[in-house]
């Protein structure tokens, strides 16, 4: 009895996405786990306290994902290609200063 059982659950079990897979067409499963858990960390430690540092962190990060050939997470690619910034060396030693 046993035997069928298992037989019977292991099949469906196959059938279940598995983690990281797309449950649904909407959003991909890491990107709902991604804003659940940011939502989490908003509600134990609020929206952070330094709001100029948080504006100049962003326009970092604008400007490192830009020289990167990224705009809004997306790639820009213009015929097909990912057109980095040809001074994408100076970018990121000027990014990591003004980290420091």
């Amino acid at each position: 009895m046993l035997r069928f059982i298992a037989a019977l659950v292991f099949p469906l079990f196959l059938l279940q996405p598995l983690s990281g897979q797309q449950a649904d067409s909407s959003k991909p499963v890491w990107e709902t786990n991604l804003e659940a858990r940011h939502q989490q960390l908003l509600e134990q430690n609020g929206p952070g306290t330094d709001a100029n540092l948080r504006a100049d962190l962003l326009a970092m990060r604008k400007r490192d994902q830009a020289a990167r050939g990224f705009h809004n997470g997306q790639p820009s690619k213009a015929q097909g290609e990912l057109q980095m910034a040809a001074n994408l060396a100076q970018i990121d030693a000027d990014l990591t200063a003004q980290l420091k």
